[in-house]
């Protein structure tokens, strides 16, 4: 169990490496670090607020004044028009806010208070006020996929610098150094192992590539374990408790605030659901990436299916409990803090 928490997964770079330029090119590329199309990374799923179920109420819009607040016949007519974009598109939320997300202000919630207050009709308010939740929830879910995207970059840097290196060993032991100085995050090890699984299934890269690409992926394998993340232990511990409730419970407690402290018992380990999550995901892409190498001795450890079927129901709960729900909640939170400024 041990030698398999500490393995291989998949995901893809941006390589331009040594001398070898011109024969990298086929490696694909994450849609979020280059304009390629190609993207290993699942997905978000934070673009859902898009209903197209959902039925626009005409409202007109107004330009007033009100002793809670003061807006400016420039700013008003601003706002307006947002508004206006908003009821024309309803179902094109998030594509405005990737757009015009510096429009959606303090001030903008404001007015959309204001304006539902200017109404009669508790159904015309009821209307404002759930297309001001739905703005809050795309502006929210804009706003983490940054931050998301912000990691991917900072890891692409960090791997670019590797693929520059004038050889295989100085490049194996930047990421030693990176281990030795807690750099070697989650994000990297994806792009560096993705490295490996996409030149292992190409048919055209060259032999040389592949060797570079599979030394990278051994170094990096090898730091991994002289780290020992604490998602690792804890992700043991929970692996090997049997009772599903039990499980539950400890996932539950792992995620619970508190001081990060390593511990003899593993359950006193904390940490958050987004990182345990990616730690998941690289140990099932270990899997999958190391299934064929049966010359491993680990491989002995990754087949079996009691382990793999854990791991895919800890990855389930934490996307359907904690991950949807704190997506909702940052959601919630962002709103509670707008109507606070009013």
């Amino acid at each position: 169990m041990s030698n398999f928490l500490g393995l291989e997964l998949s995901l893809a770079p941006k390589p331009s490496f040594f001398n070898n330029t011109h024969i990298i090119y086929s490696f694909p590329f994450t849609e979020f670090l280059s304009p390629t199309p190609t993207s290993l990374f699942p997905h978000s799923k934070r673009t859902s607020n898009s209903n197209s179920s959902y039925k626009r109420r005409s409202i007109t819009t107004h330009s007033f004044k009100s002793h809670t607040a003061h807006f400016n016949s420039t700013s008003t007519t601003s706002h307006s028009e947002l508004l206006k974009e908003i009821q024309d598109s309803p179902t094109d939320i998030n594509a405005i806010v990737a757009r015009r997300r510096k429009d959606f202000t303090g001030e903008f919630f404001r007015y959309l208070t204001l304006l539902s207050e200017t109404y009669d009709s508790l159904e015309d308010r009821d209307a404002v006020a759930r297309l001001g939740a739905r703005c809050l929830s795309a502006v929210s879910a804009y706003d983490n996929t940054l931050d998301y995207v912000d990691t991917l970059e900072v890891a692409q840097a960090k791997f670019d610098d590797i693929l520059d290196s004038p050889s295989v060993d100085v490049a194996c032991e930047k990421i030693k150094s990176l281990s030795k100085a807690k750099e070697l995050d989650s994000s990297l090890i994806l792009l560096i192992n993705s490295a490996w699984a996409s030149a292992k299934e190409s048919t055209t890269m060259k032999d040389e590539v592949k060797d570079i690409m599979y030394r990278l992926y051994k170094a990096t394998k090898s730091s991994l374990r002289s780290i020992a993340p604490k998602e690792i232990k804890l992700l043991k511990h929970l692996l090997n408790i049997t009772d599903p409730e039990e499980r539950f419970s400890a996932l539950a407690t792992a995620f619970s605030p508190g001081d990060e402290h390593e511990a003899k018992d593993p359950n006193a380990l904390h940490t958050t659901p987004k990182e345990l999550h990616k730690w998941i995901k690289i140990m099932l892409d270990a899997y999958n990436l190391s299934k064929e190498d049966t010359d491993i001795r680990e491989v002995k450890h990754l087949t079996q299916p009691v382990v793999i079927q854990r791991l895919f129901i800890l990855k389930e709960t934490i996307e359907e409990e904690y991950l949807e729900s704190s997506r909702f909640q940052d959601s919630k939170t962002e709103g509670t803090t707008k109507s606070e400024e009013l």
